[in-house]
Formats: structure tokens, C-alpha cells, sequence
């Protein structure tokens, strides 16, 4: 990011902080343009096979991980799993189910990553807005955070669940990060199949999406860095 961009981004936050109610329309345009310059298209975005890779490859040793909505902590069981020196903590409102926090109000040891798995589709834009900005402040400085979306562009995604109340383009869902204090790091498409139906979907069938605007991808995930300093 150059100088000029920082400077656009610390302005256009400085003004969010000041503005009450729903985000100005102005400043989100600003911000999406700005993920738009970076990826033109969601096609441009790179594809991997499951969010889990991503969520792996993002974490640092020594993290101490918060997973918000962790719901029955399968999080937790992928990072043993896979060896990583981090500490797991997991964080839901489903009292059924053990977890180490019920609100992000009881957090108050440092945290260095946040994970967020569909979760952010379920709250209001305005919720969404004022989550980040929370998250914000949780996070120790050049700590990150992990959204996992449904991926709109796909027909039917976000539609298989009466309950989500906010689509997010990956536009958006950059825009959102930048808008509430982050650094954009990465925006990834998420997609698995079986063979068949994925040489169909990614060869056969990938001309035609691309014409209808639709994707094949099932979700998206960004990453968000909060500024070291």
C-alpha cells in the first residue's frame, strides 16, 4: 500500500469513527473501489481447497487463537491435529456446548487471531460494522483476523439458510475489514469437489458462469491485520 493509499484509509476511518448510524455510502465506495483495483473480478481471486488450509497457513506460532461462533470447536480439534504451537479458545453463545468464553466482553487476555466461520452472514450490516470494529480492539497489533462467508456470486449458497441477513460480495467483505481498521491481506475462494463435478463446474461449465456472473466457489475467506502501530 503507498502512502497515498494509507493516508485515504486512516482519513476515511478517522471519518467512520466520527459517523453515528449506518456506514456513509461515500466511504464505502471508496473502499470497495480499492479492493476492486486489486481484484477486478472474483474470478481473479486465488481458489484453494478448504477454509481450514487458509486458516492454517495464516497462523503464527505462538498465536493465541479466539474462534468466534465456534459452535462444537472443530477448530480446536484441527489445530491438535495439525501440530501447531498456538493456544485455542473458543467463544459461543450456545450454552449446550463447553466453551471458554460466552461474549467477547469476558475476553480479556491478549489475543493475536480471530477466527470468524460463518458467522458474520447473520448479523445485521450494522452489527457487522460495530463486530469488526470490536474485533479491532481485541486484537494485540499485527494481530489478524478470519472471516469465512458464503460466496453470493455461487446460485444458491447463501440462500440454503433462512437465517442469514447479510450478503457479502468479496468487495464487501474487503471493504468491511479496511473500513473498521485493517489491512487487507488476502481475499481466497473456496471450492471441493469431486472430480467429475469439478472438471464440469471449473472447465466445462466455466464459461458460461463467467457470462452469468456466477461461480462455482461455495465461500470466501479475508484476512484482516490490524496495524502494528
Amino acid at each position: 500500500m503507498t502512502k497515498k493509499e494509507e493516508k485515504t484509509v486512516k482519513d476515511s476511518n478517522s471519518a467512520l469513527a466520527q459517523t453515528p448510524g449506518p456506514v456513509l455510502w461515500s466511504l464505502k465506495f471508496e473502499h470497495h473501489e480499492a479492493v476492486r483495483k486489486r481484484w477486478r473480478r472474483i474470478y481473479n481471486l486465488p481458489i484453494r481447497k478448504r477454509s481450514q488450509e487458509v486458516i492454517r497457513d495464516a497462523l503464527r506460532p505462538k498465536d493465541v487463537v479466539l474462534d468466534f461462533g465456534a459452535h462444537e470447536a472443530q477448530l480446536g480439534e484441527h489445530l491438535r491435529r495439525w501440530g501447531l504451537d498456538v493456544e485455542y479458545r473458543s467463544l459461543d453463545i450456545d450454552t449446550r456446548i463447553q466453551h471458554d468464553y460466552r461474549s467477547l466482553d469476558e475476553v480479556k487476555e491478549p489475543i493475536t487471531c480471530i477466527v470468524c466461520q460463518h458467522v458474520l452472514e447473520h448479523f445485521s450490516l450494522r452489527d457487522g460494522y460495530q463486530l469488526m470494529q470490536q474485533f479491532c480492539q481485541k486484537l494485540e497489533p499485527g494481530g489478524r483476523v478470519i472471516l469465512t462467508v458464503p460466496n453470493i456470486y455461487h446460485p444458491t449458497r447463501f440462500w440454503q439458510d433462512t437465517e442469514h441477513l447479510t450478503p457479502y460480495t468479496y468487495t464487501e467483505l474487503g471493504a468491511l475489514l479496511t473500513l473498521t481498521g485493517f489491512e487487507l491481506h488476502s481475499i481466497t475462494r473456496i471450492y471441493h469437489d469431486p472430480v467429475l463435478r469439478k472438471f464440469l463446474r471449473r472447465i466445462v461449465l466455466h464459461p458460461l458462469f463467467k457470462l452469468l456472473s456466477l461461480d462455482y466457489a461455495y465461500d470466501i475467506v479475508a484476512i484482516g491485520e490490524k496495524p502494528k502501530t
